[in-house]
C-alpha cells in the first residue's frame, strides 16, 4: 500500500483510540472523525489493558489507532498482543516520539502503519483505509516494511508456536520445579540423563536463557509449565 490511498469508503470504520494522555485523547478523536465522514471511534481508552478488553471482550474496531508511549504497558505490546490473537483489526502507531525509533519493533510486533503525531493531518486519513482494507501503509517505502494483517498474525503465531515447549520438555522442567535431580528423573522417565540435558538445553534456547535455573524462572513467568 503506497501512500496514495485516496478512496472513499463504502462504509463506516469504527475506530478504536488508545492514547493516555486525555487533552491529545480528544483532539485526536476529533481529528479522526474530521478527517472522513466514515470514520467513526466507537471507544478511546487511556490504558493498553482497557484497550486489550474492548478488542477482546468489548466491541472490537475494524482500526485500532494506538500511541507508543502508554502508562501501563508499552504500545508494542499491545500492538503484539492483539495481532499474535487476531488479524481481524488492523493497526496504526501514533507517536509524538521520532517515528524511526519505534518502526523496527513496530513491523516486527504486527502493525499496518506508523504516523508521527505531527503528519496526522496528511498522513492518518491514508493510513486508517489502508489498515481497514489490512492492507500495510508505508509512504516511505517503494516496498513497503509493514505486512498486512494476515501475513503479520501468522508471523507471530508462528513465533510463538517454535517457543512453546514439547510435552517432554513440560514434564522435565516441571520435574525441576519441583526439586528433583536430574538422575531422578532420568530414572522417572526411562531415559538418559544425557537425553535429559538436551530438552533441557532446548528450553534455554526457546527461553533465550543460558542457565537450567533462568530456563525455570523464565517457563514460570510464562506460563510455559
Amino acid at each position: 500500500m503506497n501512500a496514495t490511498v485516496s478512496c472513499a469508503p463504502a462504509q463506516t470504520i469504527n475506530i478504536g483510540l488508545v492514547e493516555n494522555d486525555p487533552y491529545a485523547m480528544r483532539m485526536i478523536r476529533a481529528h479522526i472523525e474530521h478527517l472522513d465522514p466514515a470514520f467513526h471511534v466507537i471507544w478511546a481508552s487511556a490504558t493498553g489493558v482497557a484497550a486489550l478488553h474492548h478488542c477482546f471482550v468489548g466491541k472490537a474496531p475494524q482500526v485500532l489507532v494506538l500511541d507508543m508511549s502508554l502508562t501501563d504497558m508499552d504500545g508494542l505490546h499491545v500492538c503484539r498482543t492483539l495481532r499474535k490473537q487476531t488479524a481481524a483489526i488492523g493497526i496504526v502507531g501514533i507517536t509524538a516520539l521520532d517515528p524511526k525509533d519505534f518502526m523496527e519493533d513496530l513491523v516486527s510486533a504486527g502493525a499496518q502503519a506508523l504516523v508521527a503525531k505531527n503528519d496526522i493531518p496528511t498522513q492518518l486519513r491514508p493510513a486508517i483505509l489502508a489498515a481497514a482494507a489490512a492492507e500495510p501503509y508505508d509512504p516511505d517505502s517503494e516496498s513497503p516494511r509493514f505486512m498486512d494483517t494476515l501475513h503479520a498474525h501468522h508471523m507471530l503465531t508462528a513465533m510463538d508456536e517454535s517457543e512453546r515447549l514439547s510435552e517432554r520438555e513440560q514434564t522435565i522442567m516441571r520435574l525441576y520445579a519441583q526439586g528433583l535431580a536430574t538422575k531422578r528423573i532420568s530414572r522417572s522417565l526411562g531415559i538418559s540423563s544425557a537425553t535429559v540435558y538436551v530438552h533441557v538445553h532446548q528450553v534455554m534456547k526457546k527461553t533465550g536463557t543460558s542457565s537450567r535455573q533462568e530456563a525455570l524462572l523464565a517457563c514460570v513467568s510464562r506460563h510455559f509449565l
